[in-house]
């Protein structure tokens, strides 16, 4: 029952209590806003077998890894589409007058519980989540998205990889690639 960021509340009473506290404190905030900007950031969840969701793989900041109980989920588009509906549900009952704005982190993953190679497992988690929220502010009168994570990976900027149109990948984009997947890069390697 420890809280990560408070070790020394070992018990279950101070967790509930801090727990009641900070929920209370959320819906006072939300009640009283007129604007909530919120970044959705990740796929990769860890649950228990009552389908309980922990915001870490249990035993890495907390408690025991326990394989019988706990799973790694990787959510889908509609995974992630339905959480944002039922967010959304429960915002119309705090502030029915409260506008959304949703934004997509740009912040890869350090690292993956899926057998695939962080970059891979990164732009995955990143099109899911994008899609998903894209389609959820397209169908909400009350949510817009805000281009903060095209913003920051978007090659705006001149680019060594690409063209001066900064479209065409250039012989050293090229290059770079080839070396992940035939050369000293660990890409492929990495894969299944």
């Amino acid at each position: 029952y420890l809280l990560p960021h408070r070790p020394g509340d070992a018990s279950r009473e101070r967790l509930i209590e801090h727990r009641d506290r900070a929920g209370r404190e959320v819906v006072d905030q939300l009640s009283a806003a007129d604007l909530l900007i919120f970044t959705v950031g990740l796929t990769e969840t860890w649950r228990n077998v009552r389908g309980d969701v922990y915001p870490s793989c249990p035993g890495t900041l907390i408690g025991r890894f326990d394989g019988a109980s706990h799973r790694f989920v990787n959510s889908s588009v509609d995974d992630v589409l339905s959480d944002l509906y039922a967010v959304d549900e429960l915002l119309t009952r705090i502030n029915p007058n409260l506008k959304v704005v949703l934004t997509v982190s740009p912040v890869p993953l350090t690292a993956t519980a899926s057998a695939e190679h962080v970059l891979v497992a990164t732009a995955q988690s990143k099109s899911i989540i994008r899609a998903a929220v894209g389609q959820f502010c397209h169908g909400s009168a009350r949510a817009a998205y805000f281009p903060s994570y095209e913003l920051i990976t978007h090659h705006a900027a001149p680019d060594w990889r690409l063209e001066d149109n900064q479209r065409s990948v250039n012989p050293a984009g090229i290059a770079y690639v080839m070396a992940h997947a035939f050369g000293d890069g660990e890409l492929l390697r990495a894969s299944p």
